[in-house]
């Protein structure tokens, strides 16, 4: 019976710059588990990713919002966000390719996310802002 992920995640991007205090969680510890944070080289933003349903369901379509804010909490409303997810193992991304798109005030839409087999998946939210792309990847199993 496959086992859906629940996921409602702060992705913290932060400076490479000695924020030991964050967790860098690489391993997956049980079949409902995704990455809560990750750092990346030169980030500079805070990414909220919620889907709907929730939690997301095995074979079957979920859409996914993501709240971008900077450093000082302020709302990225001049960012162009994407979101895709493939599983490694596989070498294969999903069956559907979504697209996402602003709402004109800090928060992006992508509908259509369709997960149509079990296993891990990695999904990978990139934000390009004054010509600079930062990204970020979580592991969902299902």
């Amino acid at each position: 019976m496959p086992r859906a992920v629940s996921i409602a995640l702060v992705l913290s991007l932060t400076a490479a710059c000695g924020d030991d205090h964050k967790s860098h969680h690489s391993g997956i510890d049980s079949l409902a588990e995704i990455d809560q944070s990750r750092e990346a080289s030169s980030a500079s933003y805070t990414v909220t990713v919620t889907p709907t349903p929730d939690p997301i369901p095995l074979n079957d379509y979920f859409d996914l919002s993501t709240a971008v804010v900077d450093g000082a909490g302020a709302p990225v409303t001049d960012a162009t966000v994407s979101v895709d997810a493939a599983m490694p193992g596989h070498g294969h991304g999903m069956t559907v390719t979504p697209a996402t798109t602003s709402n004109n005030d800090g928060s992006y839409s992508t509908p259509g996310m369709l997960f149509h087999m079990s296993g891990l998946w990695v999904i990978t939210v990139s934000v390009t802002r004054e010509g600079a792309t930062e990204t970020v990847e979580l592991n969902v199993v299902m």
